[in-house]
């Protein structure tokens, strides 16, 4: 439904727009499954779980197209679920991570900074 009214030679215009019978959601987004530190970064990100990595399969960096540029090898004798990685060969921009365990996959932003 579209409505428009005249207040004072101003034209104010509502559109009233139905909710989407298809929309699509997410769900089971854990924000506290990963800290990533220092975001933004530049040489280097520290990955921070709060749950175990043996549960995971894979670990991507994606570029915002989606694409792999990437690949975090895992280090299962790792005690405190925490790994490093080296980034200084991408490019300035936003960049996503990707978790995929056995039932689900996670995605986590981090901005990536050139170096001076």
């Amino acid at each position: 439904m579209l409505s428009v009214s005249n207040l004072k030679s101003q034209f104010v215009i509502n559109f009233d727009i139905p909710e989407c019978p298809n929309s699509t959601k997410i769900f089971e987004i854990n924000y506290n499954t990963l800290n990533i530190f220092p975001n933004p970064a530049d040489d280097f990100i520290d990955l921070k779980f709060s749950n175990e990595i043996k549960n995971i399969n894979n670990i991507n960096i994606l570029d915002v197209s989606g694409k792999i540029v990437d690949i975090i090898e895992l280090d299962f004798c790792n005690n405190n679920n925490s790994l490093k990685k080296d980034i200084s060969r991408l490019s300035e921009g936003i960049y996503y991570i990707s978790i995929n365990s056995d039932s689900k996959t996670e995605i986590f932003r981090f901005i990536k900074l050139q170096t001076p």
